[in-house]
C-alpha cells in the first residue's frame, strides 16, 4: 500500500529540514510563512500550497520533486568522494553490488572554481549512471572544500537538478569517517595532498588541522613534495646538501634545471607539489638522508595531529587511529615514523583503513553494506 502523499511530504520535508539544521521557526521566517503551518506539514495534516512550493523548495536547497516523489526506497546508491587531486563516482545496486566506478579529475571548488567542480560532477554522473533512471538513485557527494562558505548549499541544488531518488552531500571528511570509523569511537587521518584529523566520540565529530596549503606546517603530500623541490633546488644551486631528489625531481619537471621549472609548478598548483611525495619515498627506500629528513619532519607533524586528537578519547582504552588518503600506499614506510614521534605512553593503534574512502559516501547514501 502506498503511503498519502501527506505523509511523503512531510517526511521528507522534515528531514530536510533537520539536515540543514533548521527549526520550524527559521523555515517559516525564510519562506515568510506562519510556523503553524510548517508543523501541519510536517504532522501529516496537509501539504503546502501548490504556489508555495518553489519557495519552499529554495528555502531547503533541494527540488519540488524532491519533496514529493512517492518513491518509498532508492534501488541503487552512489557514492562520490572528491579529493584534492581525483574525484571517485561509485555506483552499486540496493544489494550492495558494485555496478560502475568512474574517476575524474580533483572537483575542490575553492581549487578548480565552483564551474569546474559542476562540470566533473556532471560527468562522472552521466558517465557512471549510464541508462539507469537517476529518481532510482540515491547520492551523497562528500567533496573537498564542499562545506566551505556557501558551498554547501551551491552543490545541493545543483545536485538536485538531476532528479535524484535522494540528494546529500557534504565534505570528503564526512566519507573518511563513515569508512574508517563508521559509528564507532576512535581518530580519522586524512593524509592525502592536504592533511586532517578527526575525533569521533559518542556520536561527535572534533576537528584538528586541515588549515589549507599555505598554513600548514607539514604532513601531507603537498608538504612532503614541496620540500622535495626545495631541497632538489638548494641540491641544484649549490647551497643544500647533495640528495638524490635533484636528479629525479629534474627528471619529473623535464626541464634542463629545476629552476626553469618553478613557473609551470607554481601554475599546477598544490597538486602539482603533491605529486613529487612518491620521490621522496623512493630516495628513503634507498638511503638519501634529505629524503629520510623530509618525512621524518612530516611525519612528526602528522604525530602531532594524532596526539591533539587523542585527548578528546577516554584515557582508560584503546581506540582505533585509522589513517586515509593517498600517502598511505607509503605505510610501511610512514606508520613507523608517525609511531616514533608519539609518547610511550600513547596506547591507541594505526592501522590504514583498507576500504576506499567512496565506499564511505556510499554509506551515508543509504547503502548498508557492500557485497
Amino acid at each position: 500500500m502506498e503511503k498519502p502523499i501527506e505523509q511523503i511530504f512531510s517526511e521528507r520535508l522534515r528531514a530536510r529540514r533537520k539536515e540543514l539544521r533548521l527549526t520550524q521557526r527559521e523555515l517559516a521566517q525564510r519562506i515568510s510563512y506562519s510556523e503553524k503551518s510548517i508543523s501541519k506539514w510536517e504532522s501529516g495534516g496537509a501539504i503546502a500550497p501548490a504556489a508555495l512550493l518553489p519557495r519552499l523548495a529554495d528555502a531547503l536547497q533541494c527540488s519540488i520533486e524532491e519533496l514529493l516523489r512517492t518513491d518509498d526506497e532508492p534501488n541503487y546508491f552512489l557514492g562520490i568522494d572528491g579529493g584534492g587531486t581525483k574525484t571517485d563516482f561509485l555506483l552499486c545496486d540496493k544489494n550492495g553490488k558494485q555496478l560502475a566506478l568512474v574517476t575524474l579529475g580533483a572537483c575542490n571548488p575553492n581549487d578548480v572554481g565552483f564551474e569546474t567542480t559542476k562540470q566533473v560532477l556532471r560527468n562522472g554522473i552521466l558517465q557512471v549512471c549510464g541508462s539507469i533512471p537517476l529518481r532510482k538513485i540515491a547520492v551523497f557527494a562528500g567533496l573537498a572544500g564542499g562545506i566551505t562558505g556557501h558551498y554547501q548549499g551551491l552543490i545541493h541544488s545543483f545536485l538536485a537538478q538531476f532528479q535524484f531518488a535522494q540528494v546529500n552531500n557534504g565534505s570528503d571528511a564526512q566519507n573518511a569517517v563513515a569508512v574508517a570509523l563508521g559509528e564507532h569511537d576512535g581518530i580519522v587521518v586524512i593524509a592525502g595532498t592536504g592533511s586532517i584529523a578527526f575525533t569521533q566520540h559518542q556520536g561527535a565529530l572534533h576537528r584538528f588541522g586541515g588549515f589549507g596549503y599555505l598554513l600548514e606546517e607539514g604532513g601531507s603530500g603537498f608538504a612532503i613534495g614541496r620540500d622535495a623541490i626545495r631541497a632538489a633546488l638548494h641540491a641544484e644551486q649549490h647551497m643544500g646538501a647533495p640528495t638524490k631528489l635533484e636528479q629525479t625531481v629534474r627528471k619529473k619537471c623535464n626541464t634542463a634545471t629545476i629552476l626553469e621549472a618553478i613557473g609551470s609548478l607554481y601554475e599546477g598548483g598544490k597538486r602539482a607539489f603533491a605529486s613529487f611525495a612518491p620521490l621522496v619515498f623512493d630516495a628513503y627506500h634507498e638511503g638519501d638522508a634529505v629524503a629520510q629528513s623530509i618525512l621524518e619532519y612530516n611525519a612528526a607533524k602528522i604525530a602531532e595531529l594524532v596526539l591533539h586528537a587523542s585527548y578528546e578519547l577516554p584515557l582508560d582504552r584503546s581506540q582505533k587511529v585509522m589513517l586515509v588518503g593517498g600517502l598511505t600506499a607509503h605505510r610501511d614506510i610512514l606508520i613507523p615514523l608517525i609511531e616514533k614521534h608519539l609518547p610511550s605512553s600513547f596506547q591507541h593503534t594505526l592501522s590504514v583503513s583498507e576500504a576506499p574512502v567512496v565506499h564511505g559516501a556510499l554509506r551515508l547514501a543509504g547503502l548498508k553494506q557492500l557485497t
